[in-house]
């Protein structure tokens, strides 16, 4: 058994580059997918990773599916709601790598495996008093498990928002916390970011656009993202990051352009909201999402 488990570790550790906690990573929201990551504040169909959009964001039920290169699969249910001047949101999303077979080292099949991750988490925000000023907290617990075993973090996001004349300013921490469990018996850090971004709206235009500078220990990335409203039921979502020109190979121009490229169309009719999104790796493939929204 101890044969089986350590190829489990490597394939995971080699595969996803982040043992236990790289779903805290991963996209299971369409608008993190048309907006390349990005879309921190913009208030549509926000998913509060900055807490404080919490109140610049519709009372809606969210649900929403994403289809990855390789059979992964994201899924996540987004909910808040606004009590005296005080808001409240809920997420709960899940990553699913799939099915794999377990072999031993005689490269002998002895059963299947699954492999997932589960994030529970709780938002809460408010404003200042002349609402210049947002405030949040998004908490939560992250549950990873391969196979039997489990990794377990409780994970901590504050965020804060200034309103400016005509500009939103957001400063968030990501992803910070403890660790409880991990794959490992060294020592595991969580995949945190320090999260600064700035957005508006393009003067006589009704394009809002949005800059984000992430700061992680690994490295740094700049994201734009930008929402646009054709009419009253037709919105245009797209982005991208400087992990374009990571991508960047000896291809054609057109995978060359559109490599690390999100972009999005939603339709609203009335109380309904039906998202769709799409992200390009360039040669890498392409993920594919499809979200609903119920307003009340």
């Amino acid at each position: 058994m101890k044969y089986k488990i350590n190829i489990i570790f490597i394939f995971f550790s080699i595969g996803l580059s982040q043992t236990s906690f790289y779903g805290l990573e991963s996209w299971t929201q369409v608008s993190s997918v048309s907006f390349a990551g990005g879309g921190y504040l913009l208030s549509f169909r926000n998913d509060f990773r900055n807490p404080a959009m919490l109140v610049d964001s519709n009372r809606v039920f969210n649900i929403d599916h994403i289809q990855y290169p390789a059979g992964i699969t994201g899924q996540s249910l987004i909910t808040n709601s606004q009590i005296n001047e005080k808001y409240f949101g809920l997420k709960i999303s899940r990553t699913n790598y799939g099915i794999f077979t377990e072999r031993n080292l005689d490269n002998q099949k002895t059963g299947d495996y699954t492999a997932s991750d589960i994030h529970f988490q709780m938002a809460y925000a408010q404003t200042s008093k002349n609402n210049k000023i947002l405030f949040g907290l998004n908490t939560g617990l992250f549950f990873s498990q391969i196979q039997s075993f489990n990794a377990k973090a409780i994970i901590f996001s504050p965020g804060i928002i200034f309103k400016l004349k005509d500009l939103k300013l957001g400063l968030l921490l990501q992803n910070y916390g403890k660790v409880y469990n991990s794959y490992i018996t060294t020592k595991e850090s969580l995949p945190n970011s320090r999260v600064i971004s700035v957005a508006g709206f393009i003067p006589s235009t009704p394009l809002e656009i949005e800059l984000d500078y992430l700061s992680t220990s690994r490295k740094n990335i700049f994201q734009i993202s930008g929402i646009i409203n054709i009419n009253k039921n037709i919105i245009i979502k797209a982005g991208s990051t400087s992990n374009k020109f990571d991508q960047k190979i000896d291809s054609s121009i057109f995978n060359s352009i559109f490599s690390d490229f999100g972009i999005g169309l939603a339709y609203s009719l009335d109380d309904l909201i039906i998202d769709f999104g799409s992200y390009s790796y360039g040669p890498g493939g392409y993920i594919f999402a499809i979200g609903f929204s119920s307003k009340f």
